[in-house]
């Protein structure tokens, strides 16, 4: 699950890049777990469905720094061409 978090500027991404599990779901309230145990409940219109990538694509996160110097998280995912593409 991905999280929504503020946006401090145009570029900032609506969610939160570091995935969270789902503990529990009662009506629109979802309680979510960090990696490190510690539990959020936030509304269910904040979170969003994250899905692993498929064998054979790659995804890096990396650190950016705006010029303000706040730093942020930038993903970037490399998806091969479809197989039916043939290079010419």
């Amino acid at each position: 699950m991905l999280v929504k978090q503020q946006l401090h500027s145009k570029t900032d991404t609506p969610f939160n890049a570091t995935p969270f599990t789902l503990a529990s779901k009662r009506g629109n309230s979802c309680t979510i777990e960090s990696n490190e145990g510690v539990q959020y409940k936030r509304n269910s219109t904040h979170v969003k469905k994250f899905l692993l990538p498929k064998t054979g694509e790659s995804v890096s996160v990396s650190d950016v720094g705006d010029k303000n110097g706040r730093m942020s998280k930038a993903v970037s995912q490399l998806i091969p061409p479809p197989e039916t593409v043939s290079s010419q």
